[in-house]
């Protein structure tokens, strides 16, 4: 009889024959059975991840990947979850920073741990050398690069490019004078030109080649942020096929020829500089600073090259998107365009220009733009830190390698910072209720009155840079024009959309609008036309 089972036995699929044993032995299988559960429950409760921070259920393989790259469910829907919020995307852990708080405790008082930077194969590695200061990883090169760049744009140092973001603002003013319905492309020709300014004395004023300048770096920046976008390339998730040769892989000869040409490109900017340096015909510039200290900083020349080309692809497009969001705020909250103007006519009048001087006498105008930096920024997320070791806070486990994001607009509306009105565009909140100076503000803000540059190491270095330039420039735009809503052909005012954006890019844009703008009065052109060419005489 045994034998004749143990033939069928041997006869059945293996899942049976596991059944008929469990059958015949059942007291065995029952303490099987019930060790095992008891050893995947002790696993479960030792084991870290289970302590996550909280997030949404992700779906199957891909995680939480569509609510990772959906901005909207970022800005909305993100923050319900809690101050921290884990997603699993394809299998990368990440946590979102919702507030301040959070964001000062894991980025800045634990930046020694959480100051990397995500691998990024194709568009760091491959197209960068690993040179470019935005993207690099955490190295002892990428501390002596950023090193130096901050001492150059240190908040006394920026001050040397105050004569050619005034001149740059000017030129801007005059534009809008003459064509103010093309104001987006007035601002985007401003930005490019101070940033170009700033990091090579090459503004773009009409000279020879400032059209293929432009094109020719406008195309390095699309390329590097294409190759930087979520999917962009399967080698970021499969970095074995880094090995394959080029001849094999598409994306790796584009890679490779766009680091070349990048790399020529950006070397032959700073060899004008330090041929302009050497004539004595450059004004001061980051590049121009850089060559000077190179010994100092312990930088080689190619190092220095790269450091400056960072500068464009970091601030030219988000100045542009900041200054439409302002326009947005002129023409939607007129109150505070009123005041505005109101303070300027009192402290500069209507016979020259506002100054980087006055600035100080102007605290409702300064609090004007901290207020739009902070109702709405041209970033939706700070750049992207990665942690380089396991780490627990308040009771909640981030694993090694996590990826952290501060998502700045909740950040900006936090609301144990700016109150529970944080929603409202109110720019009073920057000054002092008793003497309308402007007050103290938070210190996970550095003086900025917001966080729209970011946290810790990672922050925007160039930050004073671009204070400075959004001040001057909206200064001479408020004093110039008056900003009010496009009227139809019926002579109503056009509607505009405060609340809604575009998020297509990296950049956080204003949904299309019109607007007018109008002289303030009949000398403000005439003044503007003056300066301006005043500027152009004045330049080496």
């Amino acid at each position: 009889m045994t034998e004749i089972i143990s033939s069928v036995l041997q006869n059945l699929p293996f899942s049976t024959k596991i059944a008929s044993v469990a059958l015949r032995y059942p007291a065995p299988t029952c303490i099987s059975v019930l060790t095992l559960s008891i050893w995947v429950a002790h696993r479960y409760i030792k084991s870290p991840w289970h302590k996550v921070p909280p997030g949404p259920i992700g779906l199957p393989i891909i995680g939480s990947a569509l609510k990772f790259f959906d901005t909207f469910w970022l800005i909305k829907e993100c923050p319900q979850y809690g101050d921290l919020v884990y997603l699993n995307v394809a299998g990368q852990p990440v946590v979102i920073l919702n507030t301040q708080r959070v964001a000062v405790d894991l980025l800045e008082r634990r930046a020694a741990t959480n100051s990397g930077r995500p691998r990024l194969i194709v568009a760091s590695e491959l197209m960068c050398d690993d040179m470019l200061v935005g993207l690099e990883s955490d190295t002892e090169r990428w501390r002596r690069q950023r090193r130096a760049v901050h001492e150059g744009f240190t908040k006394s140092a920026v001050k040397r490019f105050h004569p050619a973001l005034v001149e740059d603002a000017i030129r801007l003013a005059v534009s809008l004078s003459q064509d103010s319905s093309s104001f987006r492309q007035h601002y985007q020709h401003f930005a490019c030109s101070t940033v170009l300014a700033v990091t090579y004395d090459r503004p773009l004023h009409g000279k020879p080649g400032d059209d293929a300048l432009r094109v020719h770096i406008d195309t390095i920046v699309r390329k590097l942020v294409a190759a930087a976008s979520p999917g962009a390339h399967l080698v970021e998730l499969m970095p074995w096929m880094l090995r394959l040769p080029s001849w094999m892989a598409k994306w790796k000869r584009d890679a490779l020829d766009a680091h070349h040409d990048a790399k020529q490109f950006f070397v032959g900017l700073l060899d004008e500089v330090d041929a302009r340096d050497k004539q004595g015909m450059a004004r001061p510039c980051l590049t121009s600073m850089l060559l000077q200290d190179l010994k100092r900083s312990h930088l080689t020349k190619l190092e220095a090259a790269w450091a400056s080309g960072m500068m464009y692809s970091g601030g030219a497009e988000t100045t542009t998107v900041t200054l439409t969001w302002w326009t947005l705020a002129m023409i939607a909250f007129p109150g505070a365009q009123r005041r505005a103007q109101s303070e300027l006519d009192a402290v500069v009048g209507r016979g020259r220009l506002p100054s980087f001087a006055d600035r100080e006498h102007l605290p409702y105008t300064v609090a004007l733009l901290r207020e739009v930096l902070r109702w709405r920024m041209s970033l939706p997320l700070a750049l992207p830190h990665s942690s380089n070791e396991d780490a627990w806070y308040e009771g909640m486990f981030i694993p090694k390698g996590t990826i952290l994001l501060a998502n700045l607009l909740p950040c900006n509306r936090d609301s144990a910072v700016y109150g529970n009105d944080a929603d409202l565009f109110r720019p009073e909140r920057h000054l002092d209720s008793e003497h309308g100076q402007l007050a103290p503000v938070h210190p996970a803000t550095k003086n900025h009155g917001h966080v729209s540059f970011g946290f810790g190491r990672r922050n925007c270095v160039g930050q004073h840079v671009a204070e400075d330039t959004l001040f001057i420039a909206a200064a001479t735009l408020l004093w110039a024009f008056e900003f009010s809503k496009a009227r139809d052909e019926m002579g109503r005012e056009r509607d505009i959309d405060t609340e809604g954006f575009d998020a297509s890019g990296f950049t956080l844009r204003a949904n299309h609008y019109d607007c007018s703008i109008t002289p303030r009065f009949p000398e403000a052109t005439s003044i503007l036309t003056d300066e301006k060419e005043l500027a152009a005489t004045s330049r080496p």
